[in-house]
């Protein structure tokens, strides 16, 4: 990853399963599943824990997005703390909840950073309203 100025969109690869609580069986991501863990993230938003030195730090975000068949989770500043961090250490965790049910989704993964302008397109495409806040 590199940290110029300008928007980032990070994509995961997943290098584990998520656990609903409810059913404590495996969620992966199968091609038809993939879309059901974005729209999952989507409708109840999400925390990402990155590390920072020695310490976690956790954020909520709400944009998630599939191109190219992958999951595309973050649109951040490259200049943010976030990135860096992605930047300096890729491992993180996404956390979503239904609010009041036990219903939740745990994803750890590996951030990679697509600075292609095709990637920061399409997930700004499905999220209206958000190019206002990280033009091109």
């Amino acid at each position: 990853m590199y940290l110029l100025l300008g928007i980032a969109v990070f994509t995961v690869l997943v290098s584990c399963s998520s656990a609903p609580a409810a059913a404590q069986s495996e969620f992966k991501f199968t091609e038809g599943s993939i879309q059901e863990a974005r729209d999952f993230l989507r409708l109840h938003g999400y925390y990402i824990a990155t590390v920072d030195g020695d310490q976690p730090q956790a954020r909520p975000f709400g944009t998630a997005a599939i191109f190219e068949g992958k999951l595309y989770i973050i649109i951040t500043g490259k200049a943010k703390n976030v990135s860096k961090q992605m930047a300096a250490n890729p491992r993180i965790a996404i956390v979503a909840h239904e609010r009041n049910s036990v219903n939740w989704r745990r994803i750890t993964a590996t951030a990679v950073n697509d600075d292609r302008l095709e990637a920061k397109q399409a997930v700004l495409a499905d999220h209206p309203g958000m190019e206002a806040v990280y033009p091109l």
